[in-house]
This record gives structure tokens, C-alpha cells and sequence, in this order.
């Protein structure tokens, strides 16, 4: 995977888990679906998690960059912030991505919303756990990528966490290359489809301070 190169990730296997889709639904006392002692109510989540795993388009962009080189070509206020500057002292390389899960299972939760808000919550919330799963899952690709050509992997950071203004998103779209996942910005800079997801992970040189690097 070269420097500067985008990747486009599609066809991402998911898998729901359902520990975590039982804890967004504020059902931590069972551990499996087929636990909730309610009938109906296990019926109807069973139909959400069918519904969102078919409604679910997994995909994903990703763009390798050295910070020798490639970032200099890039946007210069797309790095900027105190916290920024600071998680960048670590790195060799970063990775950018962004990952979405499409549009149609949104869609269809606002269509439910017109008629139950119960089925539209239970909907929701598996397309949340469903995108939690496809950020890890990705994000667990790049960091085999990363310590297979010899570094380790830094916690991703997203915009909005620290001093990391939203208001950069729009660069990192264009800079990563999200147009080709059809992942736009709105002005309130807000990703489309809703609930996609931006981020970059570092690349640490193994045994390597930011001093060592500088």
C-alpha cells in the first residue's frame, strides 16, 4: 500500500454483536436476543437486526500519507489544533478513512418514525451497532497494515475530539477521497449519509519517541 495511494474498501463483512446492540437498547440483563423474555419484543428486535444487515452498504476509503511528504500536498488547516499537532508529534505516517454505512437504512428508519417510533429506535440502533462494528472492523484492517510494515498503531482521532474543529471535515473528505463512497459534508458539517464516520490513525515508529522522530 504506497504512500499518498486511496483504497477503497467495499463489500466489508459485518457482524452484528449483540452484547452491544442489547446495551444500546438499554437491555443489559440479558446477553443474547433470544434471551428477552417478551415475546413480541424479541420478534420485533430479531426484525430490526434482519432489516439493518439488509439495508446495511458497508464501505470504506482510506489514504496512506507520510508526513515527510504527502501531507505537505495536502490542505495546510486540515491539521490544525494544540491536540492535533500534539498526536502528530507520534507519528511516522497516518492513515486517513472514512467509512458509511449507505443511505438506505437511514431512509427507512425516518420512514418508520412516521408510523412507530418503536420499530424506528430498534432500526436505529442496530444501524449504530452495525456502524460501530464497521469502524473497529476497519480500523483493526489498518492496524494489521501498520504493524505489518513495522510500525504500531496510534487510537485513531476523529474531528470534533480535542481542539480538532468539525470544521475540517470538508478537507478530509476531499483529501482522503470520500467522493468515491459517496460520503458528502453539509455546511453544518455534518457527514451525509448520517452516521458516516471520519478519521485518522498514526503510525508509530516501534521503540521511537516524537523527539527521536524530530
Amino acid at each position: 500500500r504506497a504512500a499518498g495511494s486511496i483504497h477503497v474498501l467495499d463489500e466489508i463483512p459485518l457482524t452484528l454483536p449483540e452484547g452491544k446492540l442489547l446495551h444500546t437498547l438499554r437491555l443489559p440483563e440479558v446477553r443474547a436476543i433470544d434471551e428477552i423474555p417478551e415475546p413480541r419484543l424479541r420478534a420485533d428486535i430479531w426484525k430490526a437486526v434482519h432489516v439493518g444487515l439488509e439495508l446495511s452498504r458497508p464501505r470504506a476509503v482510506a489514504r496512506w500519507l507520510s508526513l515527510s511528504g504527502d501531507i505537505g500536498e495536502l490542505e495546510p488547516e486540515l491539521f490544525v489544533g494544540r491536540s492535533v499537532v500534539g498526536w502528530l508529534d507520534e507519528c511516522a505516517r497516518v492513515t486517513l478513512m472514512v467509512v458509511t454505512l449507505g443511505e438506505p437504512l437511514n431512509l427507512e428508519v425516518d420512514r418508520l418514525r412516521e408510523n412507530s417510533l418503536a420499530d424506528a429506535y430498534h432500526l436505529d440502533s442496530v444501524g449504530q451497532t452495525l456502524l460501530d462494528a464497521l469502524v473497529e472492523t476497519v480500523n483493526a484492517d489498518i492496524n494489521h497494515a501498520v504493524r505489518k510494515a513495522g510500525y504500531e498503531p496510534i487510537p485513531r482521532h476523529c474531528p470534533g475530539e480535542g481542539d480538532w474543529a468539525p470544521a475540517v471535515q470538508p478537507l478530509l473528505l476531499r483529501a482522503v477521497g470520500a467522493e468515491r463512497i459517496d460520503v458528502t459534508c453539509a455546511e453544518d458539517h455534518q457527514l451525509h449519509p448520517r452516521g458516516s464516520v471520519s478519521a485518522m490513525i498514526g503510525w508509530r515508529s516501534i521503540g521511537a519517541s516524537s523527539a527521536d522522530r524530530l
